[in-house]
This record gives C-alpha cells, sequence and structure tokens, in this order.
C-alpha cells in the first residue's frame, strides 16, 4: 500500500468561557453607598441619604426596573451632605452609561467638597472633556496653588451607550485610574485636601465653588446618561479589591475562546495514523499517540485553542 500524508479538515469550534458574577463586594472602609435600589438612599449606615433633582429611577445594567437613576444633562442631579465623606486617602467607584456629550461644557459625574475661606476651594470631582472627536475622562483636585491638579485617560469610548465602572483611588503619593477593573492611568500628582465641613456630594454636576448644591459655571455641564452603584471608601482599594468590585457589579459575561477540533475522511479502515501539528507548515510535531481508524471518517478528540487560526495547521501521517 503507498504510503500517503492526509491534511486534516479544521472544523472550528467556538467555546463559552463564562465569567461569573461574583457574590462579595467590599465592604472595609466604605462610608457611603448609593445602590439606588428605588431611592437615593445611602445604604453604608452613615446616613448620607441622598435628595433628587429631577433624576428619574430607571432600569440598571441588569435590567432591574427603579434599580439606577437617569439624568436628563440639563439639569438634573441627587444631593447629599459630604460631611462624613473621606478628605484625603480615598476610593471613588462608580458605574454609567453615558448618552451624550454637550460641546464646549465639562459633564460630571461626581463631586464633594468646596471652599475653605482664604485658603482657596478644595474640591474632588469626576468628569468628561473632549479634545477633538474624542472622549476623555480625568479627576480633579482644585487647591489655592496650583489653583487645579487633575490626571486625565486618553481616549475612551465614554459615549457608547454602554455601562463601564470607573473607580478613582488617592494616597498620599499616587491617583490611579481603573477602567472596567483594570488599571489604566497612575501619576503621582499634588493635591489639596478636600474640605468636605458644611459642604455636600452633587451626583449627575459638580457642587459650586462655596461646596453647597449644583455649579453655577457655564463650562461645566450637567451628565447625560445613567448612574448607579456610587461606592466612596476611606482608604486605597488594592488592585485585587477593585477587580473584585468589578466582578461584583459586572453581568455575567461571555467570551468566545477560540478554538479548533479537527475532524478527518477517506481514511484506510485497520490503518495507523499520526496526527502532526505545525505552525508555519515546515516543521511539523507528532501530537498524542499513533490511533488506529475504525471508520473512514472520525474526530479526533481534542480542542486546541489558538491566538490565530491562520497559523495553526495539522496533518495526519501513516504511522508504522
Amino acid at each position: 500500500m503507498k504510503a500517503k500524508s492526509l491534511l486534516g479538515i479544521l472544523t472550528i469550534t467556538a467555546a463559552l468561557a463564562v465569567q461569573v458574577q461574583a457574590q462579595n463586594c467590599v465592604t472595609n472602609g466604605l462610608v457611603a453607598y448609593y445602590p439606588f435600589n428605588g431611592n437615593a438612599n445611602d445604604e453604608s449606615g452613615n446616613g448620607n441619604n441622598g435628595n433628587v433633582f429631577g433624576a428619574v429611577l430607571a432600569q440598571d445594567r441588569f435590567g432591574n426596573s427603579n434599580s439606577c437613576y437617569s439624568f436628563d444633562g440639563i439639569s438634573s442631579y441627587i444631593k447629599a451632605s459630604a460631611n462624613a465623606l473621606p478628605t484625603t486617602t480615598r476610593t471613588i467607584s462608580l458605574w454609567f452609561n453615558a448618552r451624550s456629550f454637550v460641546s464646549g461644557k465639562m459633564p460630571v459625574l461626581l463631586g464633594y467638597g468646596g471652599d475653605y475661606g482664604s485658603a482657596g476651594p478644595s474640591t474632588f470631582f469626576m468628569n468628561f472633556g473632549r479634545i477633538g472627536n474624542g472622549c476623555y475622562i480625568d479627576s480633579h483636585y482644585v487647591g489655592e496653588d496650583p489653583r487645579g491638579t487633575y490626571v486625565s485617560l486618553l481616549p475612551k469610548p465614554i459615549i457608547n451607550y454602554t455601562w463601564h465602572q470607573w473607580v478613582v483611588t488617592v494616597s498620599d503619593s499616587e491617583v490611579r485610574f481603573f477602567w472596567d477593573g483594570v488599571q489604566v492611568l497612575s501619576s503621582n500628582i499634588v493635591f489639596r485636601t478636600t474640605y468636605t465641613s458644611g459642604k455636600e456630594l452633587c451626583i449627575g454636576v459638580d457642587v459650586s465653588g462655596d461646596g453647597v448644591g449644583p455649579f453655577e459655571d457655564p463650562n461645566v455641564g450637567y451628565f447625560d446618561g445613567l448612574i448607579d452603584d456610587v461606592r466612596i471608601y476611606n482608604r486605597v482599594l488594592s488592585t485585587n479589591e477593585v477587580l473584585q468590585l468589578f466582578c461584583c457589579g459586572a453581568a455575567p459575561q461571555v467570551s468566545l475562546i477560540k478554538a479548533v477540533k479537527p475532524s478527518f475522511s477517506c481514511l484506510a479502515l485497520s490503518t495507523n495514523y499520526q496526527l502532526q501539528v505545525s505552525a508555519d507548515m515546515n516543521t511539523w510535531t507528532n501530537e498524542g499517540s499513533p490511533f488506529m481508524a475504525t471508520n473512514n471518517s472520525m474526530i479526533y478528540p481534542q480542542y486546541w485553542d489558538v491566538d490565530n487560526w491562520a497559523k495553526l495547521f495539522f496533518r495526519l501521517q501513516v504511522a508504522p
């Protein structure tokens, strides 16, 4: 019998990898928590309940009714006391789904703090900005000297009708940005201690210059979109804790793993074959042990995960 090399027929199969929603959220150091479950109450136990001005309850990222707040980008916001909020070391986490960006405006998702007399303003806020056609997100610490210090992330597809988690951590020497559970930026900036005595927290817009109520600056805009699960901690969360927080708040995710599973046809019964694999069709490596053909058509009982389908090749050799 003449020896033959058979090129395999690839059957491409998509395998599902399911990321299961975590059950435990980070609670150590939590000083304010707004899950927006039918209201704007602070469920951290510190009693900083929010007062709603124009924002309306909406469907959250899990499809639950009345479980997040929708802001109109014109005048709606939520206001609460900032007295119990951290003034130096902190972590701020929130989920948002942006609908639009008004040119020339700086929409703010969250801000708190404010003036403390002759020493100048001291405010923390998280906002959008625009450079050209791209949006960016940044976090400002406004102080007397320099007037404003901030870190920015460029660019991110913010206005895409998709839920995202944004986390900012602040230590004595570093600010870190996390986007959907992954650190994307760090900066060793100088910032002032945020002043909160008698001041307020605003969600959906920045606080005013005196730290009470929404900002009056015409360059500062109201947020247009959805906000949910606002968490404020009085400590810096670790990278693993931020990821844990993201998994706690993310909907179950399904990813596709690129995989192939070879099948064979026109096999000679009772003939031994050796499967070989190559990345360049020049160097071939035996895969597993030789097998005997018990049918003219067979399916190999193994998958291969592949990063690049064009670089994976299979063939059969008749084995001794």
